[in-house]
């Protein structure tokens, strides 16, 4: 029989950013479990507003101690070998969770040290524009691994999704595509009001 270790047993109330919180009590064989702002699960730290600053923040910590590996590597190792070093390692770091956090403001940082590494890697100077860069070296900069990322989970993933002719039998030129889900805060909020 399996226990919740009590000790390390936390709670998230997903809310949105300008939302109050509000306060409840779960309790487990009499221990009130402890809410939390933000939690780790599965390397993502989870916020309750879903804003990802935490783990963009743990995100370019990584990417600080791996830049300075490839600063290190460019003096030693050919080109190639630099490319694979980098697919291994700082790749790795940055499209783990990017389908989630991938479109965050805070993700330009990301960007930023990204592009910090391209000129490492390509010896050039910080002035220098990085399109052509990440063109010559073959790496997606993070705004297209993001939308490569989300596009690669959609095709794997068509079953969840409806298309139009799901919803309505016209026949018409976007019949076959899928049909994108409609998103109203204003009725969230409506229903969370009459929830409380």
């Amino acid at each position: 029989m399996q226990f919740l270790n009590r000790n390390k047993t936390v709670y998230l109330k997903f809310r949105t950013k300008n939302s109050q919180k509000l306060s409840s009590n779960i309790k487990l064989l009499y221990n009130q479990i402890t809410n939390s702002t933000n939690t780790k699960f599965l390397g993502l730290t989870v916020e309750e507003t879903l804003s990802w600053k935490c783990h963009i923040n743990q995100t370019l910590s990584r990417l600080s101690s791996a830049c300075c590996a490839i600063e290190v590597i460019t003096l030693l190792m050919s080109e190639d070998i630099q490319k694979t070093i980098c697919y291994s390692y700082v790749h790795s770091i940055i499209t783990y969770g990017i389908i989630f956090g991938g479109n965050s403001p805070q993700s330009t940082d990301i960007f930023k040290v990204q592009k910090r590494i391209i000129h490492i890697m390509t010896k050039s100077r910080s002035r220098v524009s990085c399109r052509q860069l990440f063109k010559r070296r073959e790496i997606l900069p993070l705004q297209s691994q993001y939308i490569f990322s989300v596009l690669l989970f959609v095709v794997k993933n068509k079953d969840l999704y409806t298309t139009n002719q799901e919803i309505h039998n016209i026949t018409t030129r976007m019949n076959t595509n899928l049909h994108p889900p409609l998103c109203n805060l204003i009725v969230f909020r409506r229903e969370l009001i009459t929830l409380v």
